[in-house]
């Protein structure tokens, strides 16, 4: 999924949720935070490509979407996990999924496991970051790590991460 189709449907959502609330006797709707973006994530083994569509409520409360890995160099190796939480700070996020699908090329099974990404946005002309940690087999949920500075700065090979912290 491209950049501009997660910014397009972050927004449809967003637009869905401001239309109706407008109608509900002048009620505006809770501030939100949001993270969206897609690239490559510039990894010096395994370079792989992603994609990121996620909100929840300003406290990290009702947080969704979902996140995508898939292979540079084998496009068949693909995840696709579903957020269970987002905590942002700042242009700093931390957001943790559950594996819905995979398919990769070594045969192993990564449904049901958890996955912690962090991001940083950098602005505009600068590099963006993102990191992700797959959690051992039989891993209870986590709660959300606080979102916090990634070091060492490998910064994307391409793309553009937004995070929007209200």
């Amino acid at each position: 999924m491209s950049k501009r189709t997660c910014a397009a449907v972050l927004v449809a959502a967003c637009s869905l949720v401001a239309t109706s609330s407008a109608s509900a006797g002048g009620w505006s709707p809770p501030p939100t935070d949001t993270v969206y973006g897609s690239g490559n994530n510039n990894h010096p083994t395994v370079e792989n490509g992603f994609s990121i569509a996620a909100g929840s409520l300003a406290d990290g409360t009702k947080a969704r979407g979902f996140f995508e890995f898939h292979g540079l160099t084998n496009p068949r190796d693909v995840i696709i996990a579903d957020i269970k939480c987002l905590a942002v700070s700042g242009r700093f996020a931390t957001v943790v999924g559950r594996i819905l699908y995979n398919r990769n090329t070594a045969g192993s099974n990564l449904v049901g496991r958890y996955h912690i990404v962090r991001l940083e946005d950098g602005g505009p002309g600068s590099q963006d970051e993102i990191r992700n940690q797959l959690l051992p087999p039989g891993t209870p949920q986590p709660a959300c790590p606080t979102p916090a500075d990634i070091t060492p700065s490998r910064g994307l090979s391409s793309g553009d991460i937004t995070i929007t912290d209200s």
